[in-house]
């Protein structure tokens, strides 16, 4: 898949979503991906946070990334 085309997924993707918090999620984890942060710096409450994200988006039949 191109560059191009994964972009255009992965706004799909996000477009399909309806859930804030899921959202919100989301937004985090790439805000961190381009921010150079690993898990480990990371509090506890939000690697819990992402974890029941990937939980929440799994249940929902989204898959995680």
């Amino acid at each position: 898949m191109s560059i191009k085309e994964l972009r255009k997924e992965i706004h799909k993707l996000i477009d399909s979503i309806e859930d804030r918090n899921l959202l919100e999620s989301y937004y985090d984890m790439m805000k961190i991906d381009t921010e150079q942060v690993s898990w480990d710096d990371l509090t506890e409450e939000e690697q819990n946070e992402i974890m029941q994200t990937k939980k929440n988006a799994e249940d929902e039949g989204i898959e995680f990334i």
